[in-house]
């Protein structure tokens, strides 16, 4: 556990360095590096609970893909201002503290601390945003208390949770693996939370077709087809859940690296978007079969959902221009992990995906 404690605290130790005059440019870079490293230490770790915290195979799962999501966007962006580096480690350490917490209270707290360091880069003219964020964070704090009361407030409870959930996620896309984390510990199949993630998947395709270039609606679309694969419950669409969780990090990751004009931006947008064969598609169609499964009628808001964001992907692809041969680059790095975990995962590495969600109710 003091491992797992020590990832948590790097990054908010990273935020104050920050604020000493003559620290490098590329200091917070190390640090979120130095995350990664250690929360990828923990997919080893044997089970632990120590206080109000809990260590698991699903949260050190979490914890990695946040902070590969972190050092991917901190890669991408060679030249940072100081408010900003320090907001994106501060959201990092409470992201991860969210993973780790076993106490819903304690998650609700992190949670609320990362959702003011997502805002905060856009101050002072995203103000607006920040009272919403406060009827979402309100919303979730109401689900975690009707949890323990009557019956009455009780069955509003995942009601509330989940409709906070959305509303961070759609105000703060930051935020996004850090809900569905705590959306796929909400137990067995909620029926809100399938509405809301089959709603999303539509709203975002509808959207991309009405303004193709808002690129945070591609990544919102795919969490929600995730979301909606958690709320149908069940071992098998739980573990499609899971494996479009990790294909969408990594096809974000490309996506955040991708900055050269060329093959590999388009092949990033394609994967983003869950074309085939390319990045998000094998986690899709696993979802797809989960859903014919259990509930085929889903299929006709699923389908036209994920076929407006193929759709409105597909116009707006960029053309290959081979301007020479391709070169090695960080891109490839998660657009060959997620090749690997999509179409060549080795029956160990998905029988240990299959553990990691033993646990979830």
């Amino acid at each position: 556990m003091t491992l797992a404690l020590a990832a948590v605290l790097l990054p908010w130790f990273g935020a104050i360095l920050l604020a000493v005059p003559r620290i490098p440019g590329w200091a917070d870079l190390v640090i979120v590096a130095a995350t990664l490293l250690l929360s990828a230490v923990l997919l080893g770790w044997d089970d632990e609970t120590w206080g109000l915290l809990r260590l698991d195979g699903l949260a050190a799962l979490f914890m990695v893909l946040i902070a590969g999501s972190a050092l991917a966007r901190r890669w991408a962006r060679a030249h940072r201002r100081l408010r900003r580096g320090a907001a994106d480690l501060a959201l990092l350490g409470a992201a991860l503290l969210v993973c780790l917490s076993a106490d819903p209270l304690l998650s609700w707290f992190a949670l609320a601390g990362a959702a003011a360091a997502a805002l905060y880069p856009a101050l002072p003219r995203g103000w607006d945003r920040v009272p919403l964020a406060g009827c979402g964070l309100g919303l979730a704090l109401f689900g975690l208390i009707a949890e323990h009361g009557d019956p009455v407030l009780a069955a509003l409870a995942p009601a509330g949770l989940v409709l906070g959930y959305a509303m961070l996620a759609g105000l703060a896309p930051g935020l996004l693996i850090v809900l569905l984390a705590l959306v796929l510990r909400l137990p067995g199949s909620n029926a809100m939370l399938l509405g809301l993630g089959l709603g999303g998947v539509l709203a975002c395709g509808l959207g991309l077709l009405v303004a193709p270039t808002r690129g945070s609606l591609v990544r919102l679309g795919q969490g929600a087809a995730a979301a909606a694969a958690f709320g149908l419950g069940g071992p098998e669409a739980t573990f499609a859940g899971l494996v479009q969780v990790i294909l969408l990090v990594l096809a974000s990751a490309a996506a955040d690296l991708a900055a050269r004009p060329g093959a590999e931006r388009a092949i990033v947008a394609a994967g983003l978007a869950g074309l085939p064969p390319f990045g998000c598609f094998p986690g899709l169609a696993l979802i797809v079969l989960a859903t014919a499964h259990r509930l085929p009628w889903l299929l006709l808001p699923l389908g036209a959902g994920l076929g407006m964001i193929g759709w409105a992907t597909i116009l707006q692809l960029p053309p290959p221009r081979w301007t020479g041969p391709l070169t090695l680059a960080p891109v490839w790095i998660p657009l060959g992990l997620a090749l690997l975990v999509g179409w060549f995962l080795p029956a160990g590495a998905a029988d240990w995906l299959r553990a990691t969600l033993a646990p979830v109710p």
